[in-house]
């Protein structure tokens, strides 16, 4: 049975259609006519599309009447009675002469055809018999049923056409000379494959599913042609064909079939070729213009020379096919496709043309465009990844949105274009090729792109306000020039930038994190808040910039120049920078937490605010840098250089300084400095009044001449530090530690140091005036010619410091101690003697030991005492100091009353006003003493040695000197009061010139005392007197005694014993006559028997005289002593 391949349109005539099928049986082709002669085969069925028409001579109007397949039915067309004719008369259609319906029979139903107005009309109806009848056409009831208008008829009739009885194989074969004439006419399912038909003329025909397939239609005309309408499946098929210069101007092509035709120049100007497929065809020089392609499938074959001006492309699909030289001028490419396409083969340089093109979402992923031009071109949101775009020009284009990832764009020209959103990720660009200069990039992706020594001078890559960034993530930016473009916010990320230049460049919150920027150039660019963490900035120029906010974090920073850049509030956290220069950098408020910084240069810097916290610093330069408020919290900072930086509130809390240099730096009082290491520090000169640096470590720190007065250092520790001259006035150094500690004129005065360690601490001139220094610890400590003057030392320990020279001045010493009997070492010259002058001072730091102190006014405490001894009036028991060594000391207003200082050395001790009465110093040494106005009442000094002893002024009231070592040679008694004394064969003989004037030795006994040669005179107004005395056996050979009272005193004129009673024993004392002659005296001397001399004779005696016992209750009351008979001192 034949199909609709099979049939085929052979001729016409008369306006008539005649319609051929091969014979199921012989396949002869039988002609079947609808006339009134000729009658329908009723053997052929057809199951698809057929049109029946008016037979020839026959003189009725017949139409074409079209059949469809129903339902998957096929239509079976049968004779329904031999003389049953189809013919036409006005708009009806009738069987016979009456109008009639033809019926498809089924079991249960029927289908109506009609024509109604020209209509062909469907209708179903229930079978009228109510009983199955066999399959045909019927007439049907003429009943009204409801209808279903299929389509519009169209009468074509084709006059004047002669008619051609040609087959099908006939027009294959070219017998019809190419030059069938279709013209006006309509063919429905007619199937014309291989056909040859050159220059046939099908103008202004229709034709509905005709198949054309590989037929030869050069240079055929098509114009006005209806191949195809819209909302119908039927459509004409040119697969394969020749169609070479063929006419389809205007034609209407909706969906038809072109693929792998020969198009060589043929023309479609104008058509309607909405979703043809042209697949695989060559379409060489094929003029498209203003022609309707929507859809149309272009992929594979050739479009050389094409012409496709002003043409809809929209959704065409070019994929894979080879376009050279194609002009898609003002063409509406949207959605297009050209995936794979190949634009361009070297060597055949010719470029395609898109310019002014719509190509809106158009993709050429992978395809090879280069030379291409797409100026002026709408570009938003096209594809081109992995592109090979090379020389192509983009000029004027809006490439907003569009992507070019992994594209090759060598010498490609995008200058004046819009790239809002542009993707150019792992792009490849020509080095030093103005590619982007002045251009439009906002919204721009250039993520992982080549864009080696690429050029961006003056380039607008976002906007402030604007979402719209360019992205360059991952690109390779090697030598690009971004010199003075606009890229606030843009993204650079992980790129490559070495030897990049962005000099002027606007790059407020640019992403360059990660980036490798060696020696990348951004100076006097606008950095505001960029991030520029990770990966590596080295030989970077930043000087001039803006980098307000901008965040280093965790970034390897080497030899970058920050110089007079603007870094206020930047992030340097974990930053590792190392010969970087930020010379007059403003860095206010900018964070260095847990960085690492060496060799950085910071000089004239201002940190205001700045958190240096946790960072590690070596080698830094900070000279004359602003660092107010700077916190330097737990960093370590090794070789820093503070050198007249200003460090007002600047905290260094647990922070350490090794080798840091602070000369003339100034510190205010907000300074925290809790736990600071300043460990080998150079802090000359620094400043740090008033700074809370509590537990700060100095070790080995520089501190000379710095300043820390004021400062909050407890627990501080200065361990080998040089504290010469520093200057700790006021400040809290309670248990601050000083050991090993140089203090060469260190001011500690009015500090609080309760509980500090001086261990091995050296120093002189060292002042610790009026200061706390309760608990310290001065162990083999060296301060010679320290002052401490007015300081307490409670509980303070010593263990064998050297004291040498220093003063001690009111300091309390009372509660002081030493370590295992190890003193303090004392000075032990008269220009480093140990001043303790008013303190009050522990026996255990002095033992017996006390040569060349000061002890003026000392008050000492804990002084071993005399055992057995009652405690005296004033509350004390008194002292043993036996063996006392005390040359050279100073005991000026000492209290020693009733101490014991036998065999004491108080050779040139000075001890004037000192209060020694009751003080035994027997066998004692005080050549060369001062005891001036010395109180030595009731003291014994048998035996001592007062060679060159100043005695001027003193108190001797009863004192007991006298003995065989005796000495009082070179001495000075002026003004002496020696009054009740007993000084028993004492020889003053040795005391020469005006040293014995104004003594007063009433009542005192100087039984064979040897004054010979000495000059007894008036001190002033103060005559010397031995008014009382007991001069039996005394010696004044060659004396002078003129002025003197030697009223009742008792003179031997002959060898005699008298009774001495001392210390509550009476002795009988011989004596030899008195040696007194006149001439030793004048009329100024008072003589014994209360006359002026020269005394001699009975001058020479008085009743009152003390002549037999010593001591003389008459004498004593005449002199106001307390009895005759003095307490003697205490049993030794």
């Amino acid at each position: 049975m034949p199909d609709s391949s099979q049939l085929s349109i052979i001729g016409t005539y008369s306006g008539g259609w005649f319609l051929t099928a091969d014979h199921p049986v012989d396949h002869y082709p039988r002609y079947m006519v609808w006339s009134d002669q000729a009658e329908a085969d009723s053997n052929v069925v057809f199951d698809n599309n057929i049109a029946f028409g008016p037979g020839p001579g026959h003189g009725a109007a017949f139409f074409p009447v079209a059949l469809y397949r129903l339902g998957g039915q096929s239509v079976q067309l049968q004779a329904v009675g031999q003389d049953a004719w189809l013919c036409r008369s006005g708009t009806n259609m009738y069987w016979g002469n009456e109008p009639m319906t033809l019926e498809w029979i089924e079991a249960d139903d029927y289908i109506r055809l009609e024509c109604r107005d020209g209509d062909i009309v469907l209708k179903t109806c229930a079978n009228p018999k109510g009983e199955a009848v066999r399959g045909g056409w019927q007439v049907a009831d003429r009943a009204s049923q409801p209808e279903l208008r299929l389509r519009h008829v169209n009468l074509v009739t084709g006059q004047g056409y002669p008619p051609m009885y040609l087959s099908p194989e006939e027009l294959r074969s070219g017998r019809n000379e190419g030059k069938v004439n279709f013209f006006d006419l309509f063919l429905l399912g007619v199937d014309l494959t291989r056909a040859q038909l050159s220059h046939a003329n099908f103008t202004r025909a229709t034709l509905r599913n005709v198949t054309l397939t590989e037929a030869s239609l050069e240079a055929a005309q098509f114009q006005q042609v209806v191949l195809s309408r819209a909302g119908e499946a039927s459509i004409c098929r040119f697969n394969g064909a020749d169609l070479r210069q063929a006419n389809f101007a205007g034609v209407q092509a909706e969906r038809c079939r072109f693929d792998w035709a020969n198009l060589l120049e043929a023309n479609f100007r104008g058509a309607k070729l909405a979703g043809a497929d042209f697949g695989g065809a060559d379409r060489t020089r094929t003029d498209f213009t203003e022609a309707d392609l929507t859809g149309a499938i272009m992929y594979q074959g050739l479009v050389d020379g094409a012409i496709f001006v002003r043409s809809q492309l929209a959704r065409a699909s070019f994929a894979g096919t080879r376009v050279r030289g194609a002009n898609f001028t003002e063409a509406d490419l949207t959605d297009a496709q050209f995936q794979g396409t190949v634009f361009f083969v070297p060597g055949e340089p010719m470029a395609s043309l898109f310019t002014k093109a719509t190509l809106r979402r158009a993709r050429f992923d992978g395809a090879d465009a280069c030379i291409s031009v797409f100026d002026q071109a709408d570009l938003r949101e096209a594809h081109f990844e992995g592109a090979k775009l090379n020389n192509a020009s983009f000029s004027g284009s809006d490439l907003s949105q569009a992507s070019f990832v992994g594209a090759e764009l060598l010498w490609a020209l995008l200058d004046r274009t819009v790239l809002t959103g542009t993707d150019f990720s792992r792009c490849t660009f020509r080095a030093n090729w103005p590619l982007f200069a002045d251009a439009t990039l906002r919204g721009t992706i250039f993520t992982e792109a080549s864009l080696i020594s690429a050029q961006f001078p003056g380039a607008v890559l976002s906007r402030t306000g604007e979402a719209e960034i360019c992205r360059f993530n991952g690109a390779n930016l090697a030598g690009a020039n971004f010199a003075g473009a606009q890229a606030a916010r843009c993204r650079f990320d992980w790129a490559n930038l070495r030897q990049a230049n962005f000099r002027g460049a606007q790059l407020a919150g640019a992403d360059f994190g990660g980036a490798d920027r060696t020696d990348t150039d951004f100076i006097e660019a606008d950095l505001t808040g960029a991030i520029m963490h990770q990966g590596v900035i080295d030989s970077v120029a930043f000087a001039r910039g803006q980098l307000a906010r901008t965040s280093f974090v965790g970034t390897r920073v080497r030899d970058a120049d920050f110089t007079k850049a603007v870094l206020t509030e930047a992030r340097f956290e974990r930053v590792q920078a190392e010969c970087c220069r930020f010379g007059e950098t403003q860095l206010q408020g900018a964070t260095f937490r847990e960085a690492t910084l060496s060799e950085v240069d910071l000089r004239n810097a201002d940190l205001t605010g700045a958190d240096f916290s946790q960072a590690s610093f070596r080698q830094i330069q900070m000279a004359r840098a602003v660092l107010h408020n700077t916190v330097f919290e737990h960093s370590k900072l090794h070789g820093i250089s503070f050198t007249e930086a200003y460090l007002n509130g600047a905290r260094f809390s647990f922070a350490e300084l090794y080798d840091a240099r602070f000369e003339g730096c100034v510190l205010g009082q907000q300074n925290g400095l809790t736990a600071c290491w300043f460990n080998a520090a150079l802090l000359h000169r620094a400043c740090f009044d008033g700074a809370e640096a509590n537990g700060c470590r100095f070790d080995w720190a520089n501190l000379t001449e710095t300043s820390l007065r004021g400062a909050n250092l407890q627990g501080a520790n200065f361990g080998g530090a040089n504290l010469a001259k520093t200057d700790f006035t006021g400040a809290d150094l309670t248990g601050a530690n000083f050991e090993r500690a140089a203090l060469h004129g260190a001011i500690f005065e009015q500090c609080k140091l309760a509980g500090a360690v001086f261990t091995d601490a050296h120093g002189e001139a060292v002042r610790f005036g009026h200061t706390d220094l309760s608990r310290t610890q001065w162990v083999r400590t060296r301060l010679a010619g320290a002052s401490f003057v007015g300081s307490t030392l409670a509980q303070a320990v010593f263990d064998a410091p050297d004291l040498g020279g220093c003063d001690f001045t009111g300091v309390d010493l009372s509660t002081a101690t030493v370590v295992d009997g190890r003193r303090p070492l004392m000075g032990r010259t008269v220009t480093d003697r140990t001043n303790f002058t008013g303190a009050k001072v522990n026996f255990a730091l002095l033992g017996l030991d006390w040569s060349f102190l000061n002890l003026t006014k000392a008050e000492l405490k804990d002084v071993p005492t005399v055992t057995g001894t009652t405690v005296s009036s004033d509350g004390k028991k008194p002292w043993q100091l036996t063996d006392l060594n005390a040359a050279s000391v100073i005991l000026t207003g000492v209290e020693l009353t009733d101490a014991v200082l036998d065999n004491a050395n108080l050779q040139q001790a000075l001890l004037q006003d000192a209060n020694l009465n009751g003080t035994s110093l027997d066998n004692a040494n005080l050549r060369g003493a001062s005891l001036e106005g010395a109180l030595l009442n009731r003291a014994s000094l048998l035996n001592v040695d007062l060679s060159g002893a100043d005695l001027s002024n003193a108190h001797m009231r009863q004192v007991e000197l006298s003995g065989a070592s005796a000495r009082l040679t070179g001495a000075t008694m002026l003004n002496t009061d020696l009054t009740g004394a007993y000084l028993l064969a004492t020889d003053f003989s040795g005391i020469s010139g005006q040293a014995l004037q104004g003594c007063n030795f009433g009542g005192a006994c100087l039984v064979n005392a040897n004054f010979t040669g000495t000059t007894v005179s008036k001190s002033g107004k103060n005559a010397s007197s031995f008014s009382g005395a007991c001069l039996q056996g005394a010696n004044f050979s060659s004396a002078k005694l003129f002025g003197v009272d030697l009223s009742y005193a008792a003179v031997a004129l002959e060898s005699g014993e008298m009774q001495i009673t001392r210390r509550g024993k009476t002795r009988p004392q011989k004596y030899k006559p008195t040696t007194l002659s006149d001439d030793m005296t004048d009329a100024t001397t008072a003589c014994p028997s209360g006359q002026f001399g020269p005394c001699e004779g009975e001058k020479m005696e008085s009743e009152r005289a003390p002549m037999h016992k010593w001591p003389s209750l008459q004498i004593a009351q005449l002199l106001g002593l307390a009895d005759a008979t003095p307490e003697p001192p205490a049993a030794r």
